[in-house]
């Protein structure tokens, strides 16, 4: 690309000649050799940019020629500070150059003096012109200081930050949104619109941030009461969250941006406040803030009077009581008059959202204290959300996501055919999928996906987890045999040279090898000749010595987030959306007695479309903005000679790494002797055999401290009842399968029977192991 600015430096050279010369040539002559070679140059560049192959080559060359056309420019500016013709063109073609080549271009590289110059000439004419309008809308005088203050200082020699390339684009945007808004008329608060203009376009000028605190301190010195402070800033924290800064967009590149730097001062803040609170309890003066509504407060003050809550002799007294000391979720005081009412139409629909909060709390108490009704317990998998006609089974992800793949646009009429929920139903979900485009560009270039989807096509069935340990091994293994007959039997490589692993491939080995091919440890361009991937090779001096493991099963490890997230955003856009046209089928009445909810899904269905209580307890992660679910192996000490690199991808780690709460059935204690454990839609496979085995043993230790356990294992087919048991006697063993079903503490049922209603139904209250109560 280089090579092409040779026909503008014959060009100006040239047009420098006759100007040396007086020669009688016409200048307008000039001018369109000097046009004509400025085009010619750049049809050039762009003929021998085609010309590379390799990005990093076509980048270098892009930036290269970038400076040299600016310093070119520069040149002519110290030598000819005159000639406008000459340097305007010169402008022009830099400006088409980095237009066509702008993604290649550091933001870090600098403007011509030219170019600078003339976006010097045009920001300052704009400001100007905007600082008046932003005036009348009584934005702090400070805040429009340090914003002419900061432009300016950009176009100042020796000052930070220095002006650089991307300054062109990023101002003129930002300042498009000033001017828009000083041409707005309307009557809003204009100071407010001015600081998320700074945040958006990340203004981050340390002087206007240090003008910000001191208008914070200002504003906080303004509120007397310390609860005050922290409200005002949490609604400053939560408005901060909601005004991301464009990523490409920075005043001070090499800073963090004005967002964070808020935030931070805010946090603070907020935490110097409740410290000086703890510190002395005394600064507290606030009443209870709650998360009530007026009328909530009224539904809630009728319901604890008649439960003799208060020890007042007059509803009149219990209210004044009750509104002196309890502000609503908008921190407003009810009026004890509008309490002692009682408008039963008005209230109604305060009276269900309040009936929630109660049921809540009575679920906290049955849970945590266990004084009334035996403990229910129902454990949920995969087939439980499959009931529903949700598309959560491994294979409708796999279908789904080829189908969306070939979708040029999301709709849910396309999915008709593979979602059972959608069949059913009149209606299609109201929601939208964010991002649809980059959805797809994520499952495109997804290892993960890529392998599950090859593995699928073989089987004509997926299982996440097996098929992850099986690719984890195959990699293991194959690493260590290709390592040894390599590297160990044939010593090192140059690295001027490709290392191919075998001219032919065994035939036995093809799908582990496809596998390798997959994850790029294999390269394989022509016929199936594979070629190690120098990324993951160990280098001493410049030869190759061996494999770089850490390097690849990080890599891979990365690829498995990556596919964790693309399965949320599924999860998130295709499954969820689907509960607004489902019914719950009555299944909300056959569990109604359910005391406690343990789920190996990642999906909150049971909350949603069953009941709200009691909270689900998600053994593997719950689906959220965090990506905390766990996808990964049962265990790693078994692959390999050396499976310690697998240790990230192993669940238990994971639930550790996110921090999930590990506690299962041991940690539900009841004073009743006796306890039900109900399965339903699990497959009770050996995979989740920790938590299969902690109810079992908990069955039969209960059975020692004389009281009573239950399990109650719900099947959907006489084909699922089978699995279930195969894979049970695999786990527990056949003696203790046969004996708890002789004692009658497992019992196998199917979904629809009248007996599940009797199991689900049947309660005993307040009996304990005292007692000696045997139901069964």
């Amino acid at each position: 690309m280089i090579n092409a600015l040779h026909i503008l430096q014959e060009a100006v050279n040239h047009y420098k000649q006759w100007f040396a010369a007086e020669s009688a040539e016409s200048a307008e002559s000039l001018q369109l050799a000097l046009q004509h070679a400025c085009e010619q140059t750049l049809t050039e560049i762009n003929n021998l940019y085609r010309q590379y192959t390799e990005h990093q080559l076509a980048e270098h060359a892009v930036q290269h020629c970038h400076r040299l056309l600016t310093n070119m420019h520069n040149t002519l500016h110290e030598e000819r500070p005159a000639d406008s013709m000459l340097l305007e063109l010169l402008a022009a073609m830099i400006e088409q150059y980095e237009l066509s080549y702008e993604s290649y271009l550091l933001h870090t590289s600098t403007l011509s003096r030219y170019a600078e110059k003339e976006l010097r000439e045009a920001v300052l004419l704009r400001l100007k012109n905007v600082l008046p309008s932003l005036r009348k809308k009584n934005i702090p005088a400070v805040y429009l200081a340090e914003l002419s203050s900061a432009i300016n200082s950009l176009f100042t020699a020796g000052k930070l930050p220095e002006l650089k390339f991307s300054h062109r684009h990023y101002l003129s945007v930002f300042l498009t949104a000033l001017e828009e808004m000083a041409a707005d008329s309307r009557k809003k608060d204009w100071a407010t619109r001015f600081l998320h203009i700074l945040i958006n376009y990340n203004f981050n000028h340390m002087g206007f941030f240090n003008r910000w605190k001191e208008l914070q301190a200002k504003l906080l010195s303004e509120k007397h009461s310390h609860q005050d402070h922290i409200r005002l800033l949490r609604q400053q924290e939560d408005d901060l969250r909601l005004h991301i800064p464009v990523p490409t967009y920075s005043y001070d590149p090499l800073r963090p941006s004005l967002a964070s730097y808020m935030s931070e001062h805010v946090r603070a803040t907020i935490v110097s406040i409740q410290t000086a609170i703890e510190e002395n309890p005394l600064l507290d003066e606030e009443v209870l803030l709650s998360t009530l509504s007026a009328d909530e407060m009224c539904v809630i003050f009728h319901a604890t009077y008649h439960a003799n809550l208060f020890p007042h002799s007059t509803k009149r007294e219990a209210a004044k009581s009750f509104a002196t000391n309890i502000r609503s979720k908008t921190g407003r005081k009810i009026s004890y008059k509008t309490l002692v009412k009682f408008d039963r139409p008005a209230l109604e629909p305060a009276a269900n959202s309040s009936r929630k909060k109660v049921k809540l709390m009575l679920h906290f108490i049955e849970r945590e204290f266990n004084t009334i009704g035996m403990p229910k317990i129902l454990i949920t998998g995969n087939g439980f959300d499959l009931s529903f006609g949700l598309p959560t089974a491994y294979s409708d992800f796999i279908n789904i996501c080829k189908k969306l793949q070939t979708c040029s646009e999301f709709n849910w009429e396309d999915l008709k055919e593979d979602i059972l929920a959608l069949q059913n139903s009149n209606i299609v979900p109201s929601s939208s999928f964010d991002d649809f485009e980059g959805f797809k560009t994520c499952l495109s270039e997804s290892t993960w996906f890529k392998y599950l989807s090859r593995e699928y096509t073989i089987n004509t069935w997926i299982d996440f987890e097996k098929h992850i340990e099986k690719a984890l091994e195959a990699i293991l293994i194959h690493l260590d045999q290709i390592r040894t007959e390599t590297f160990i039997e044939s010593g090192r490589y140059s690295k001027n040279k490709n290392i191919y692993y075998k001219s032919g491939f065994d035939q036995k080995k093809y799908e582990a090898y496809l596998t390798l091919i997959d994850f790029k440890i294999f390269m394989v361009k022509e016929g199936f000749k594979p070629q190690l991937n120098p990324h993951y090779l160990k280098s001493v001096n410049e030869y190759y010595v061996d494999f770089e493991r850490d390097k690849l099963f990080t890599a891979i490890l990365e690829d498995l987030d990556d596919f964790r997230n693309i399965f949320s955003e599924y999860l998130n856009h295709i499954v969820t959306p689907l509960y607004e046209i489902l019914n719950n089928d009555d299944r909300s009445i056959l569990l109604k007695n359910i005391t406690h909810h343990f789920t190996f899904n990642y999906t909150p269905t049971f909350n949603k479309l069953v009941s709200h209580t009691p909270l689900t307890s998600f053994i593997h992660g719950e689906l959220g903005g965090d990506n905390n679910i766990v996808l990964g192996i049962n265990d790693w000490e078994n692959i390999g000679d050396d499976g310690s690199n697998l240790i990230p991808f192993t669940k238990y780690f994971q639930k550790l790494n996110f921090g999930i709460d590990l506690k299962f059935i041991n940690e539900v204690q009841s004073r009743d002797s006796l306890y039900q454990f109900f399965f339903w839609g699990h497959s009770l496979d050996k995979s989740d055999s920790l938590y299969i085995n902690e109810i079992f043993d908990r069955v039969g230790n209960l059975e020692k401290g004389r009281a009573e356990g239950r399990i109650i294992v719900i099947y959907h087919s006489k084909s699922s009842k089978f699995n279930i048991i195969k894979n049970l006697i695999e786990i527990r063993g056949s003696e203790d399968v046969l004996y708890k079903q002789r004692k009658g503490q497992l019992t196998f049922t199917h979904c629809n029977s009248e007996k599940l209603e009797k199991e689900l139904n049947f309660v005993i209250r307040s009996r304990t192991a005292s007692d000696g109560v045997n139901i069964y």
